[in-house]
């Protein structure tokens, strides 16, 4: 990942990056991803079941009925258009891995919530 690449240029020595995202469990983690999952849609049903306030998807999809968001959603879906499911999703395993590969010496998960993390990069 360059944009890792460019932060590390531009972090001093001993600076700190954080990132936070959702960082899905590897491919090889099925039983993790599968409770990490089945936590997300109790929690979702939970926080959205009475349809009183928006989902996430339902957000994104009136995000998109906004005027002048088409042509950005267009490019959007050109530039994923050749990821499946799984691979949309951010594996916490590729970020470290490029972070290390960056420059950064220290690097980890600093918070979690299931497959919700921090990672934390030391330059």
């Amino acid at each position: 990942m360059s944009v890792y690449q460019e932060l590390a240029a531009l972090i001093r020595p001993g600076g700190v990056f954080l990132n936070g995202d959702h960082l899905g469990f590897a491919l090889y983690l099925p039983t993790f991803r599968s409770v990490a999952k089945a936590v997300r849609d109790r929690r979702e049903a939970q926080a959205f079941g009475q349809g009183e306030r928006e989902n996430w998807r339902q957000w994104w999809d009136a995000l998109q009925g906004e005027p002048g968001m088409q042509d950005l959603f267009a490019e959007r879906e050109h530039r994923f258009a050749w990821r499946t499911h799984d691979e949309q999703e951010l594996v916490l395993a590729l970020h470290e891995a490029a972070l290390q590969q960056a420059g950064f010496h220290e690097v980890g998960v600093i918070w979690q919530d299931m497959d919700n993390q921090v990672l934390m990069a030391v330059r």
